[in-house]
């Protein structure tokens, strides 16, 4: 028997010899009245039966009759021989049957009752809990079909034409802009091919861009533009974007089409414009150039003239700075519509008519230019063409006096934060240490001070052999 079990009998028989040891001493007072004594086994039957029901209740009973009949009768009498206490021996197993019977029918009744409540109290539990769900799912299915109601009113709302189609390319829904903008009343596109929308050859290249579809990250194909086809047979230009929902083979994908008229008109007008524009600017610089030269070849008349040699240096200074601008406006014409030209070339090409204007043989003074990839505007490009021309031209007239040979060099190079760095330099006599080129009274070192001030760059002499002039300017690379 496992312990569970045995319990309720130790537990009667505890009780029994507990009852039997208090009673031993009153044994001689209970022979003459034994059914008193068996009163207080009926209790020990009755607490037994209350606790753990019929069976154990039986089992005590029995055992209380024999060790009542044992300790208190059977030794004074014996066993059924005085015939004077044999009602009092039938009554006790009366008394003690019938107590059993009846705390085992308490105890039963007790259990059920403790069953009946607990079945209530779960009844009750899954009755409240029904209810919580019930309400749950009645704020879920509100919750759902609001937003439904939000989702079907965007869909519907939507500035595009907007489809969902199925695994085959079928329409199976259409927004009302769809209705509009390709001609067909409601519920006629569901069922038909999506590519039916598109222009006739067009479609194989919409159907192969569906196809190609894999859902990206985002879920959202490259826009893509294509013709479209109303249903009474006129095109219109169209973007498609490609979107997925769900996977799977119930899987839809969504399509929006918009209609790009206006932008591809806007587009035309634009370009126009632009070409216009492009036009426009290539004639002004082209006649800014005819006229630059034309000014050039006055001057050039005017030296021709001339008698006195300081003035002749004067107008021929001119003519180089004149022409200068002007090769600034020609590159600009031949870059065909750019507004900035290559620093590279047009510095290469500068110099080059620096050392044609003066007639100086070009073994005896070497120009060399290293410009690194820069390209400048206008804006930028004419005072720096303007300082290349001054300190070059110095340089020839006067770095190399008599037959002196050297070298002149112009660096330009980008630098950090933006900045351009401007050298011409030569390996000629040299200024004087004493002189300032800030404020000397010659015109061209003049207009170097102030043609690095218009940029708002730093000019200085750098300490060298010969002599090096350097500027830095800032510049919108």
């Amino acid at each position: 028997m496992k312990d569970g079990k045995a319990i309720p009998y130790l537990a009667a028989l505890s009780g029994l010899v507990v009852v039997t040891t208090v009673l031993w001493p009153l044994r001689e007072l209970i022979r003459d009245n034994p059914g008193t004594s068996a009163l207080v086994y009926v209790l020990v039957v009755l607490l037994v039966a209350l606790r753990w029901g019929r069976t154990p209740a039986l089992a005590t009973s029995v055992a209380a009759i024999l060790v009542w009949n044992s300790v208190f009768l059977s030794p004074y009498l014996g066993w059924f021989e005085a015939p004077a206490y044999l009602d009092d021996w039938i009554l006790l197993a009366v008394f003690v049957i019938t107590a059993g019977t009846v705390g085992s029918l308490a105890a039963t009744t007790k259990r059920r009752a403790e069953q009946t409540e607990a079945v209530r109290a779960e009844v009750e539990r899954l009755y409240t809990e029904l209810r919580q769900e019930s309400g749950e799912r009645r704020q879920a299915e509100e919750a759902l079909r609001s937003s439904e109601s939000r989702l079907r009113g965007l869909f519907e709302s939507a500035p595009d034409s907007v489809v969902v189609l199925d695994a085959a390319g079928r329409v199976v829904q259409a927004n009302s802009r769809t209705e509009l903008m390709f001609g067909y009343p409601a519920g006629e596109l569901v069922g038909r091919s999506v590519e039916s929308l598109i222009a006739e050859g067009l479609r194989e290249r919409h159907r192969a861009h569906r196809d190609n579809f894999t859902d990206p990250a985002d879920g959202r194909s490259p826009d893509a533009e294509f013709r479209a086809r109303r249903r009474d047979g006129s095109e219109f230009p169209i973007d498609v974007v490609l979107n997925s929902m769900g996977a799977g083979a119930d899987a839809l994908t969504i399509e929006v089409f918009r209609d790009i008229t206006d932008r591809k008109h806007s587009d035309d007008r634009i370009r126009a414009a632009l070409e216009e524009k492009a036009t426009l600017l290539d004639e002004i610089h082209h006649r800014v150039k005819n006229n630059l030269q034309i000014i050039t070849s006055l001057l050039s008349l005017q030296t021709r003239r001339l008698t006195d040699r300081r003035v002749q240096d004067a107008f021929t200074a001119s003519q180089d700075r004149i022409r200068s601008m002007s090769l600034i406006h020609e590159k600009l014409y031949q870059s065909e519509g750019s507004a900035q030209i290559d620093a590279g070339d047009y510095i290469h090409t500068l110099t080059g008519n620096l050392i044609r204007s003066y007639g100086l043989d070009q073994q005896r003074i070497q120009l060399r230019a290293k410009v690194e990839n820069v390209r400048l505007g206008v804006d930028i490009a004419v005072p720096c063409g303007l300082l290349v021309s001054e300190l070059v031209t110095n340089a020839l007239k006067h770095a190399f006096p008599g037959d002196r040979a050297g070298e002149i060099l112009v660096e330009l190079c980008p630098l950090d934060g933006g900045v351009l760095r401007l050298l011409v330099s030569d390996d000629g006599v040299g200024m004087p240490p004493e002189l300032d080129f800030r404020t000397t009274k010659s015109l061209g070192l003049r207009l170097v001070t102030a043609l690095a001030a218009q940029l708002n760059g730093v000019v200085r002499r750098l300490d060298t052999t010969g002599t090096a002039i350097e500027v830095r300017f800032a510049v919108d690379r």
